[in-house]
C-alpha cells in the first residue's frame, strides 16, 4: 500500500496529537492506595531476520523521544555476541540470557517506555527452530521454555510486534546493498522458511501467554506504514497501561454498617462482600471512578506475618506531596485488576500476583482472608475497599522486587522493609497510613492513640 505524502502528513499529526494526550495523563492518573511503583510499558521486536524489526524499532524510539516519552532501547545483543557461530545453541542462549538481564535492570530505571530488539519470544522460536534442525533435544528445549516462560519475566512484556516478511522479500532486502548474491549462513531461502515456521508454531503455542502479540506481514509494505501501525498500537498500549482497568463495585450494594469505615472483622460481612465482588464486578477505567463516589475500588493486600514480627514497609511516592508519601504500612497489594477475573479466586489471585511482583513471594506457608478495611477521612480513601490477608511466610528473607521503587534501598533515600514487633511498630505509629492504623489497632490489638476520624455520609443517597 503506497502512501502520498498528504496521508503521511495527516497520519503524523493524529499520531503526534495523540502522543501529547497520553503524556498529560501520566501525572494525573494516581497510584492512590498501590505500593507498586509504576514500571515501564515493555515492547519486544522479534520476527523474520530483514522484516524491519531493528528498523520499526529505531523508528519508534525516535518518535517516542522526540514526543518527549521517557524511552530506552535495549542494546540489540545478538550483534556483540562473543559466540562466533549464530547458528549454535550457546549464541542464542546467549542473547537471551543477556537480554533478560538487561530487561530486569531495566525495571530499576526512570523510562516510561522499554524497547526490545529481540527478547524472549524471539529466544523462543529459535529454540524451536534448533529443536526442529536436531540441535536440541525435546527435553532441554522444554527445559529451556520453563525457564523463559516464567511468569515474573514473561508478563512484563506488554507487546511483542511480530514482523514477518517471505523469505524472498528477506533476500532481496538483505542484498540491495551488497556486491555479492552469495547466501549467508542464516540468509538463504531454505533456512529462512525454516525460521518462519518455527515463529508460526511458537505464535501458535505461545499467544496466550504473552499479554499481547501483534503479528505484522511486511513483505510489500512500506516502512513508513508499519512504523505507522507500530506507534499507534504502542499510544494505544500506553495509553491502557497507564489508565488500567481496574474492578470495582457499587456501594449500593453494600449494607451500611461497612460503608462506615474500619476494620470489618464479622466473617458473614467479609463473605458477603466478597460474594458481591466475585458476582457483581464492573471493570472502569482508573480516570474514571477516581472521583466516583458510587464505586469502591477492590484492593487485595497481604500482611506478611514471620512467627512474632510483621513486615514493616515505608512508602515513597514521586511527589512529595502525595498523601501516602513516606507513610508507613503493614500491608503489600494494590487494585485488582482485569488479568485477575480469569483466575479460579479472583481476589487471591490478585493478592498472588502484587505479592509475587512487589515482594518476589511466590510460595507462602499459608494466607487466610481476615478483615475488610475503609477509610472514610477522606474522599480518595473512601474509594478503595481492602480485603485484608494474612500471609505467613517461612523466613525474614523476603526480597524486595525489582520493580519495586517504594521500598527498596538506594543512595540518598532510605526505603526499606524490615520485620518488626507489634512493640516496635506501635512506636511509629505517628507516620502509619490509615489501613495499617485499623489493621493493628482493631485486629492486632496494638495500642494506638486516637481514633481515625470517619467522615458521615448520607446512604440513602447511594440507593437512589
Amino acid at each position: 500500500m503506497k502512501l502520498n505524502s498528504k496521508d503521511i502528513s495527516k497520519s503524523i499529526t493524529n499520531l503526534e496529537l495523540y502522543a501529547d494526550q497520553v503524556l498529560k495523563m501520566m501525572p494525573r492518573i494516581t497510584t492512590t492506595l498501590s505500593t507498586t511503583g509504576q514500571r515501564p510499558l515493555f515492547i519486544e521486536f522479534s520476527g523474520t531476520p530483514k522484516s524491519g524489526k531493528t528498523t520499526c524499532a529505531g523508528r519508534l524510539e525516535l518518535f517516542l523521544r522526540r514526543n518527549n516519552f521517557k524511552v530506552r532501547m535495549l542494546t540489540e545483543r545478538a550483534s556483540t555476541c562473543p559466540i562466533s557461530k549464530k547458528t549454535h545453541i550457546s549464541f542464542n542462549t546467549w542473547t537471551a540470557c543477556m537480554t533478560l538481564a538487561q530487561m530486569l535492570e531495566a525495571t530499576d530505571g526512570s523510562e516510561q517506555v522499554i524497547i526490545i530488539d529481540r527478547g524472549i519470544f524471539d529466544a523462543l522460536w529459535w529454540m524451536d527452530f534448533h529443536e526442529k534442525r536436531n540441535r536440541l533435544s525435546p527435553e532441554n528445549k522444554e527445559k529451556i521454555y520453563n525457564f523463559l516462560l516464567l511468569e515474573n519475566w514473561r508478563k512484563m512484556i506488554d507487546i511483542v510486534f511480530l514482523l514477518k516478511t517471505s523469505p524472498q522479500s528477506a533476500l532481496n532486502r538483505e542484498c540491495t546493498d551488497l556486491l555479492t548474491h552469495k547466501p549467508g549462513e542464516i540468509m538463504n531461502e531454505t533456512t529462512l522458511k525454516q525460521i518462519n515456521e518455527s515463529i508460526d508454531s511458537v505464535y501458535k503455542s505461545t499467544k496466550s501467554l504473552f499479554r499481547c502479540i501483534i503479528p505484522i506481514d511486511t513483505t510489500g509494505m512500506e516502512v513508513i506504514k508499519n512504523v505507522e501501525i507500530i506507534t499507534r498500537k504502542t499510544l494505544e498500549a500506553l495509553h491502557n497501561f497507564i489508565d488500567e482497568e481496574v474492578v470495582v463495585i457499587r456501594k449500593k450494594l453494600i449494607q451500611k454498617d461497612i460503608l462506615e469505615g474500619g476494620l470489618i472483622t464479622n466473617s458473614s460481612a467479609i463473605s458477603s462482600i466478597t460474594g458481591i465482588i466475585r458476582t457483581s464486578f464492573n471493570t472502569l477505567r482508573r480516570s474514571n471512578v477516581e472521583n466516583d463516589s458510587t464505586y469502591l475500588q477492590i484492593v487485595p493486600c497481604g500482611i506478611i506475618k514471620f512467627k512474632d514480627t510483621l513486615l514493616f514497609l515505608r512508602r515513597h511516592e514521586e511527589s512529595q506531596n502525595h498523601r501516602m508519601h513516606n507513610k508507613y504500612t503493614v500491608w503489600a497489594g494494590g487494585h485488582m485488576r482485569m488479568d485477575d477475573l480469569g483466575q479460579k479466586d479472583p481476589l487471591l489471585g490478585g493478592l498472588n500476583r502484587e505479592l509475587a511482583e512487589e515482594l518476589l513471594i511466590e510460595s507462602p506457608l499459608a494466607i487466610k482472608r481476615i478483615a475488610l478495611v475503609l477509610d472514610n477521612s477522606n474522599f480518595h480513601s473512601s474509594l478503595h475497599l481492602g480485603v485484608v490477608y494474612l500471609v505467613e511466610v517461612n523466613s525474614p528473607n523476603v526480597a524486595i522486587a525489582l520493580d519495586q521503587k517504594e521500598f527498596k534501598e538506594r543512595k540518598g533515600k532510605s526505603l526499606s522493609g524490615k520485620f518488626l514487633s507489634l512493640n516496635d511498630i506501635s512506636k511509629e505509629h505517628e507516620g502509619l497510613d490509615s489501613w495499617s492504623y485499623f489493621i493493628l489497632k482493631n485486629y492486632f490489638n496494638v495500642p494506638l492513640p486516637g481514633p481515625v476520624t470517619q467522615l458521615s455520609f448520607n446512604y440513602d443517597d447511594l440507593l437512589s
